[in-house]
């Protein structure tokens, strides 16, 4: 919030963020450690989404599809949180980054932090019982997802979901600059 003032997405976009109250912070001085991504990351990610999406069955949603690129934006969140031993979103503008890179719509997301052993299912049942998380999930927008988990130095798991819909259409301009003949003063 810049100035005071929240940072809104161009008309047509949209960021959804499901904020939390919890931070961990990392004491002045102290190097962070490096993050680990869990071994069983595939398995977690699998079983997390396959809920994700029975979820959104009983709400009569469509099923959301792993998505490469979020995935790897979700992991590299996942793994810079607990790098930092800190819970944050990302910035309104690494998000916009994110949902240009896509060329979506819509894009939102929910944070999760627990300590290990993690499972599925109580990170769904926890973002269930918050309204804000539940939204996120439960968004018709969405069709994407991506999930990242990664155990910092301090044996605190950081999980990030990431989901994602709507193919945006381009601008005149964009087109414009893609065709094939040269133009002009440029």
């Amino acid at each position: 919030m810049p100035n005071g003032h929240p940072v809104l997405p161009r008309p047509g976009r949209r960021l959804l963020l499901a904020t939390t109250a919890l931070f961990v912070l990392l004491s002045p001085g102290t190097p962070a450690p490096a993050a680990v991504s869990s071994p069983d990351l595939p398995a977690f990610r699998q079983e997390l989404l396959a809920r994700i999406n029975r979820l959104r069955e009983h709400q009569d949603l469509p099923p959301l599809e792993a998505d490469p690129r979020l995935q790897a934006a979700s992991q590299e969140w996942a793994e810079r949180l607990a790098a930092e031993r800190r819970l944050r979103h990302r910035s309104d503008d690494s998000l916009s980054s994110l949902l240009e890179e896509g060329g979506w719509e819509t894009i939102n997301e929910n944070l999760y932090y627990g300590s290990e052993p993690l499972n599925p299912g109580r990170v769904l049942m926890d973002w269930e019982r918050s309204p804000l998380h539940r939204k996120n999930l439960l968004n018709p927008a969405i069709r994407l997802a991506g999930l990242g988990r990664a155990v910092g130095g301090n044996g605190a798991a950081y999980v990030v979901f990431n989901g994602a819909g709507g193919k945006r259409q381009k601008t005149w301009e964009e087109l414009w600059q893609k065709l094939p003949f040269p133009r002009r003063g440029g």
